[in-house]
């Protein structure tokens, strides 16, 4: 039976194991299939799985055939979660469930509940609770009795699973809040900056056309100075010309002068 407690890796890529080295509810499955007549312990396999970019195991559990005088066929269950061994044991959990909504005497014995009114005391669930763990009493069932310490353990692990559950929906709760909170502050910085950056395209525009004002008057001024340039070069131009008249008009000056002294000269010799 050792052997079979070990970890097997099949072709398909499923890892196996009959889990005897583990303790909780995967054990009190096995003795209570064998209270019940099981030689064989069940089987667990397990594989990973994905889903887009989640990934986690796919599990299923499967009870062996029922040899002897009470037979009875195999048959799995079938689960899945993020951890392989939080896997098996929820599939344990399931597998006890299951077997024992199929049993005869656990189904008996939540028929004989019935009739009993739903508000109890605790001292009547204590008593109810003392009859099916006292092994003295004729007819007791050690499975049905294993099966209440394990309903009994699992009560106090969904009140602590409430609790657990009530603190962790303040939690979600203040989270939300402050998701809240801190998503409004959030839009009103990105309205905030989209203001900003609607004034500072608007400002850039401004000095692209203030800049391409100061280019175009840059332009004008330079032209203008070469057109001044032109005009000083015309007006040396006018100047030279001006000057070489005059200095023509002073040489015929100085030649109608000597004329005249010429003239007066050849008078008086006359």
């Amino acid at each position: 039976m050792a052997a079979l407690s070990d970890f097997h890796f099949d072709e398909d890529g499923w890892v196996r194991s009959t889990c005897l080295h583990r303790e909780g509810l995967l054990v009190l499955l096995w003795e209570v299939l064998q209270e019940f007549g099981h030689t064989e312990p069940p089987q667990y396999y397990g594989r990973v799985s994905s889903e887009g970019a989640i990934s986690g195991w796919e599990a299923r559990l499967r009870v062996p055939a029922r040899l002897g005088l009470f037979q009875s066929d195999p048959w799995e269950v079938h689960t899945e979660g993020a951890e392989i061994l939080s896997v098996w044991d929820r599939a344990a959990a399931m597998a006890i469930t299951q077997f024992c909504e199929q049993e005869p005497i656990f189904a008996s014995y939540s028929a004989s509940t019935v009739g009993f009114p739903v508000r109890v005391t605790s001292e009547y669930s204590r008593q109810r609770f003392s009859l099916l763990l006292d092994s003295t009493l004729p007819g007791h069932v050690p499975a049905l009795a294993r099966i209440a310490r394990y309903a009994a353990g699992m009560l106090g692990v969904c009140d602590q699973f409430r609790s657990e559950n009530t603190l962790y929906r303040q939690g979600l709760r203040t989270a939300h809040t402050t998701t809240q909170e801190q998503t409004q502050q959030i839009l009103g910085q990105s309205q905030q900056l989209t203001e900003q950056s609607q004034q500072v395209v608007w400002l850039a525009q401004q000095f692209s056309e203030q800049e391409q004002r100061i280019v175009e008057q840059a332009q004008q001024i330079s032209e203008q100075s070469q057109q001044l340039e032109e005009q000083s070069q015309q007006l040396a131009e006018q100047i030279q010309q001006l000057a070489e008249q005059a200095q023509q008009i002073e040489e015929l000056t100085e030649q109608v002068d000597d004329q005249e002294a010429l003239t007066d000269h050849l008078q008086d010799a006359l």
